[in-house]
């Protein structure tokens, strides 16, 4: 399979103005079971000299994504970095060889160009996260029964439960 981020491999660490259009947002499992927010941009290119960088990357949303909806093409500024991907467990599994790949890190300076076509509903970051994110919370914070018990019978003093 051929690297389709080599033009990011050649300027790892840098950090530059990036262009890309929203495919779609989703969501993945955390590494403490909890699902995250993440979002889907495809053609992602350099800003300056309108170079393909990547056909897709994946980001965690957050407060820089929450005017985004899917179809809109944006700008932002985006540092190179390496990550470790594939499976890393104790049992060998050669379909996932844990492998090095670059991603761009910390969007920041975001700006629409252009709006989808197409109005969707703008979605939050904490949209997807919804009950089951405020109950792992609350398992983690005063243990495994306070999520069947009452809001303030968890036992536990200025422990603060999230509201749903």
């Amino acid at each position: 399979m051929e690297n389709n981020r080599i033009h990011l491999e050649r300027r790892d660490g840098e950090r530059f103005r990036c262009t890309a259009t929203v495919a779609r947002f989703g969501s993945m499992r955390g590494w403490n079971g909890v699902n995250v927010p993440t979002i889907l941009v495809e053609d992602v290119r350099d800003a300056r000299t309108n170079e393909t960088l990547t056909d897709h990357l994946w980001f965690q949303t957050g407060v820089w994504s929450s005017r985004l909806r899917p179809g809109d093409r944006f700008a932002f500024d985006g540092r190179v970095a390496a990550y470790v991907k594939g499976y890393q467990g104790r049992r060998n599994v050669p379909e996932a060889p844990v492998t090095r790949d670059w991603r761009l890190a910390r969007p920041t300076k975001v700006e629409v160009i252009s709006r989808a076509s197409t109005p969707g509903p703008v979605r939050r970051p904490d949209q997807e996260r919804g009950r089951a994110n405020a109950t792992a919370v609350r398992q983690m914070r005063v243990g495994p029964d306070a999520a069947d018990e009452p809001r303030g019978a968890g036992g536990a003093v200025g422990v603060a439960v999230p509201r749903v």
